[in-house]
C-alpha cells in the first residue's frame, strides 16, 4: 500500500488518495471505469487520488465492496489507529456514541466544511499560479537549435514580482552562458526587438535562437570565455526576440497535484490561451 500520512507542523492528516490509486491499478481499472462503477464523475475519482477531498463512508463502503479490501486497509488503520491518530479515534468514539440524527447532522457539517475548505484552496491556487508560454525547443548557449517543426506548449508557474513582466519561458542548451545560465535550466523572457548594452538577449539567428549578452558595440557574446560565440559570416541574420530576465527556480513550479488540480479547474482558461498562442492537442 502506498504512503498515507502526511505531517506538517507536528499533526497528522488522513490521505487515502495513493492508497485508492494503487488498489486500482491492481485492478486494472482507468479512472473512467472506477467511476462508472461507483455512479460518480471522473473528476470525483481524480479529487479523491490526489487527495483535494476525500469520500463520504457511504461510498467508502462500496469502494471496499468492489476492490474487495477492508476499511482500514483502504484508510491505513489496521493494527496502529489508536497510537498514530489519537485524535482521530477520539473523534470517533464520540461520533458512536451519538445518536443516529446527530451522525447525519453532524456528518452534513463536516461535508459543509469540506466543501468550504476546498473552494478555499482552489481559489489560493488560481490566484498564485498563472499560464506561461513554453517557447519551442531550446535556446542554445552555442549554435542555434531550428525550431521550425515545433510549436509552443504552456506550463503551470507561481505569480511572482520576476515573472510578472515574462512572456514566456525557454530552455537553455549548452554551456557558452555559463555560469549564470547553466545547460538545461530554464530561463524567463521578455519579448523585445531592440535590448541595451550588458542585456542577455533571446536571437532569433535564422538557424535556431540562442541566448547571449550584448556588448556596448551591441554584438553578442558568451559569458563563458572558453566558449566564445562566433558569427558564421559577416551578414548573417540576426533579429533579437527578447530580454532575458532570469532563471526559473524550482520553487516557481507547482508540484504534481498542484498541476493535477490547476489541470482541472483551469480547463477554460488553458483552452483560450492554446487557441490565443497557436498551441494544438
Amino acid at each position: 500500500m502506498g504512503k498515507i500520512l502526511s505531517a506538517h507542523k507536528n499533526t497528522f492528516t488522513l490521505e487515502i488518495g495513493d492508497t485508492l490509486k494503487q488498489v486500482r491499478k491492481q485492478k486494472k481499472l482507468s479512472q473512467q471505469e472506477f467511476a462508472e462503477r461507483l455512479g460518480v464523475a471522473k473528476k470525483t475519482v481524480l479529487n479523491w487520488e490526489t487527495n483535494r477531498n476525500k469520500p463520504d463512508l457511504d461510498t467508502i463502503s462500496k469502494i471496499c465492496e468492489i476492490m474487495d479490501v477492508s476499511p482500514a486497509e483502504l484508510l491505513g488503520l489496521q493494527n496502529s489507529y489508536n497510537a498514530a491518530y489519537p485524535e482521530e479515534a477520539s473523534l470517533i468514539c464520540s461520533f458512536r456514541q451519538l445518536s443516529t440524527r446527530s451522525q447525519r447532522i453532524l456528518k452534513r457539517i463536516a461535508e459543509t466544511m469540506a466543501e468550504e475548505e476546498e473552494r478555499d484552496q482552489e481559489e489560493k491556487l488560481k490566484e498564485n499560479f498563472g499560464l506561461f508560454l513554453v517557447h519551442p525547443g531550446k535556446a542554445a548557449a552555442g549554435a542555434g537549435e531550428e525550431v521550425f517543426d515545433q510549436e509552443p506548449s504552456y506550463c503551470f508557474l507561481r505569480k511572482n514580482d520576476v515573472n510578472e513582466e515574462a512572456d514566456g519561458i525557454l530552455r537553455v542548451k549548452g554551456h557558452s552562458m555559463e555560469p549564470d545560465y547553466p545547460d538545461g535550466r530554464s530561463l524567463y523572457y521578455k519579448k523585445a526587438e531592440t535590448a541595451k548594452p550588458g542585456d542577455d538577449v533571446l536571437v532569433n539567428t535564422g538557424n535556431g535562437y540562442v541566448v547571449k549578452r550584448l556588448d556596448d558595440k551591441h554584438q553578442l557574446y558568451s559569458v563563458n570565455p572558453d566558449l566564445p560565440y562566433t558569427v558564421a559570416y559577416e551578414d548573417m541574420y540576426m533579429k533579437i526576440e527578447g530580454i532575458i530576465l532570469g532563471l526559473v527556480p524550482s520553487s516557481d513550479r507547482p508540484n504534481k497535484q498542484e498541476r493535477d488540480i490547476l489541470e482541472t479547474l483551469m480547463e477554460e482558461e488553458i483552452r483560450a490561451f492554446t487557441i490565443n498562442n497557436g498551441i494544438h492537442d
